[in-house]
Parts: C-alpha cells; sequence; structure tokens
C-alpha cells in the first residue's frame, strides 16, 4: 500500500521534505541536503545548483552524521522491503523513479567515485544504507536507467551516494 502522508521540516536548517508511507514504512521523498559541519559531501559535478535537484552527495562516514532527530539512514533490509512494497525487482524502478506511483521521487543524480569525479547523472542513483559490509564497505540501493531495474550493491565507503531517510 503506498500512501502520500506529509511534510517534515529539519529544524537545524529549515528544509522540507516530503514524506511517504509505503507499506508499514514512512520515508522522505526528497535527498538529504543537509550541509554538516565537517565531513566528505558535495554537490553533484560541484555545482551548487544541483544541490537543490539532487541533494547532497555523502560519503558513508558523513551521512551517518547528516541525520535530523527521530529520522535514521534504512538497513539493507528495509530497502529490500522497500523493493518488495513497491513491486520487486521487475517492477520497483517504475515505481521509485520520479514520476512513478509511489511518489518517491528519485532523481537520477549519479554519484562521485572515489577519484572525486561526478559520473552518470541521468543514468544512476545510489542511496547508502546504514549497513556495513565489511571495514571498507557499506551497501546501497542502485536504480538504473538503461535497465530500468533496481538492486542493492556494495560500494567503498568513500565515495558519494545520496541519502533517503526512514522513520
Amino acid at each position: 500500500m503506498i500512501k502520500k502522508t506529509n511534510y517534515f521540516t529539519d529544524p537545524r536548517d529549515g528544509k522540507k521534505y516530503k514524506t511517504i508511507r509505503i507499506g508499514g514504512q514512512i520515508w522522505m521523498a526528497k535527498n538529504l541536503a543537509h550541509k554538516v559541519k565537517d565531513g566528505n559531501y558535495w554537490a553533484y559535478d560541484n555545482y551548487s545548483i544541483n544541490i537543490s535537484k539532487y541533494g547532497y552527495l555523502y560519503d558513508w562516514e558523513t551521512a551517518q552524521k547528516a541525520i535530523p532527530v527521530g529520522w535514521r539512514i534504512p538497513t539493507k533490509a528495509e530497502f529490500e522491503t522497500l523493493i518488495r512494497e513497491t513491486g520487486g525487482e521487475k517492477n520497483a524502478y517504475n515505481n521509485l523513479i520520479k514520476g512513478g506511483n509511489s511518489e518517491f521521487d528519485a532523481i537520477l543524480g549519479g554519484f562521485r567515485n572515489q577519484r572525486g569525479e561526478s559520473k552518470d547523472e541521468g543514468r544512476i542513483v545510489d542511496f547508502w544504507t546504514s549497513t556495513e559490509d565489511k571495514k571498507q564497505f557499506a551497501w546501497h540501493l542502485g536504480l538504473f536507467f538503461d535497465r530500468k531495474s533496481v538492486g542493492i550493491y556494495h560500494s567503498l565507503k568513500n565515495v558519494g551516494h545520496y541519502v533517503r531517510l526512514i522513520r
């Protein structure tokens, strides 16, 4: 069951985020765009105009510090539930992408590789999970335009992915 819910205003900076209920989960329907005091975060392609469109790309450690009270980064298992609730691996892409059926509104904002390059805008989007995979890696949810697919993969923790939060 997919249902539009509410809005959340981050008291730290006044930014407003649409929230939605998908199954039993409440999600932010926009990427996090909070500027932390210290850590590694970037605007896509280092253009500040991209922050309002995509939010910030965070490395995994910084993402853990960017969370407002009452929210958290989803676990790998919670993203697996999201995929199931939005049609499984075959249909989740079309339901999660902006303009899809769930109002999750994922935008293909690319990622930042370990060399500091912004890559694949318009082709993919990755969201960190809170679940580590060995010391150097963590899991992320990826949506891919070319394959119209969604899956869960691991990345080095020092690359930049977006953050969607769950309550």
